[in-house]
């Protein structure tokens, strides 16, 4: 007898809930938190590689492409990358291999990675080119801006260059080929909000900075400070 003791058959409206269930958790998340846990380890908040791994972890992206030789993703100067929702604050470390399309001298301003939200001027981190420059920006929230300018006139389009930056207890620094080019500090707090969107090769409409215009390797975003 249906529902007796014993009974092997489910209703099938008991069926139908089961089967919605089950295809709902196979549905990937639609706004992924990137303080949650990562499959890469505790310590990893996001890591992109190719351009599966932007919606894989509730990414969304504009004018981006798989790179010519298969390695890295290739954002145009129009491209970006955005996950909606970054909400640790205490420390991170962000490090990529950049070949740019453009020379470091070329009087260019290119978003390579922003977290803040739009118009807000506290509690912001920002990575790009601006000008001759290499600038790695955080700004507490008391208002403070900690501000590291690299110039990498050096950089030639078409070569790899490796970039790491960190932010946690109070001091900033930025890695180029793994040396460290300069560090600075702040004394207050780094408070993304909850919903705090990340770009990786864009900003918010209406920036001033132009997509990436570069090839990105083996992006890495870890909770901690490196």
């Amino acid at each position: 007898m249906a529902g007796g003791e014993g009974g092997a058959h489910i209703g099938p409206k008991v069926q139908q809930k089961q089967n919605l269930v089950d295809f709902l958790g196979s549905r990937p998340a639609t706004e992924t938190d990137l303080a949650a846990p990562h499959p890469e380890g505790d310590d990893v908040a996001l890591k992109v590689e190719k351009t599966d791994d932007i919606s894989k972890q509730g990414g969304h992206d504009q004018d981006v492409t798989q790179a010519d030789n298969g390695d890295g993703i290739k954002i145009s100067d129009t491209g970006k990358i955005q996950f909606p929702n970054y909400a640790n604050s205490e420390a991170g470390t962000i490090s990529f291999s950049i070949k740019p399309e453009w020379n470091g001298s070329d009087q260019t301003d290119n978003a390579l990675v922003e977290i803040r939200g739009q118009n807000e001027w506290s509690n912001r981190m920002e990575l790009v080119k601006n000008g001759d420059f290499l600038r790695f920006i955080v700004t507490d929230n008391t208002g403070k801006e900690a501000d590291i300018s690299v110039r990498i006139t050096d950089w030639q389009a078409g070569n790899s260059y490796d970039v790491k930056a960190n932010w946690g207890q109070g001091q900033t620094q930025l890695f180029v080929d793994n040396r460290l080019a300069s560090s600075n500090q702040y004394t207050g707090q780094i408070e993304f909000p909850q919903g705090t969107p990340m770009y990786i090769g864009g900003d918010h409409p209406g920036s001033n900075y132009a997509g990436a215009n570069a090839t990105l390797g083996n992006f890495t975003l870890s909770k901690t400070k490196d």
